[in-house]
């Protein structure tokens, strides 16, 4: 079979595309996982010094003021609808298919 030389370069273009762009998005990961550490180190600083403040107003001043803290908010299940949640049992083939733990009485 005969190949244009043409489409044969541009498939060469074509992969070192993806291996670039395989090696941008590895880098990336990286740096994210970089930046959220940097963040948690930051957050819980940030949140000691503020206990450590409010503890020194109280002996300090006598005054009690609340402490506030930065919490990293879970990461939600995309499937996850607020309006549609409910505490009801859904039965017991229903939390298989879901994946939740099943509880029979029989064991």
């Amino acid at each position: 079979m005969w190949i244009p030389s043409k489409i044969v370069d541009l498939l060469g273009l074509v992969k070192d595309d993806i291996a670039t762009l395989r090696a941008e998005n590895a880098l990336l990961r990286n740096q994210v996982v970089v930046a959220q550490t940097n963040f948690d180190w930051a957050r819980h600083r940030l949140n000691t010094l503020e206990f450590e403040n409010k503890a020194l107003m109280e002996v300090a001043y006598g005054v009690r003021i609340p402490s506030p803290e930065i919490v990293r908010q879970p990461k939600l299940d995309p499937s996850f609808d607020p309006k549609n949640f409910s505490f009801d049992d859904v039965g017991e083939m229903k939390a298989k298919e879901l994946g939740l733990p099943v509880y029979d009485d029989k064991a």
